[in-house]
């Protein structure tokens, strides 16, 4: 369950330790004589686990696609009838719903 909570199901900034590398995840900066690059760490759970990790992320699929279709059918009447890219407004409880926002990927041809 701690690596599908920290790793698998979304990435926490406070992790448990791995011996003798601290956090299983960060973000290190690797310097070498001709460069200095950011990376995060990816630690992984090795075969043995595995199966068991299949099995967790299917069950938080099946979970999220069920509150995903509960939400959707919620807010059905509050979608614009106008194309286009909307994020929701989780910030601004007194603001709109929905704020309409460029595309993200340019040359989609909404507008």
């Amino acid at each position: 369950m701690e690596h599908r909570d920290q790793l698998y199901a979304h990435t926490d900034a406070e992790s448990f330790d791995l011996p003798g590398h601290g956090a299983a995840n960060q973000v290190r900066v690797l310097v070498s004589p001709a460069e200095a690059g950011l990376f995060g760490t990816q630690f992984r759970a090795r075969p043995p686990l595995l199966p068991k990790v299949v099995d967790l992320c299917q069950a938080l699929q099946k979970k999220a696609d069920y509150h995903i279709g509960k939400l959707q059918k919620r807010h059905q009447k509050k979608l614009p009838k106008q194309p286009g890219e909307y994020a929701i407004n989780v910030l601004d409880e007194a603001g709109p719903f929905l704020i309409k926002q460029p595309p993200m990927i340019s040359g989609t041809g909404q507008t």
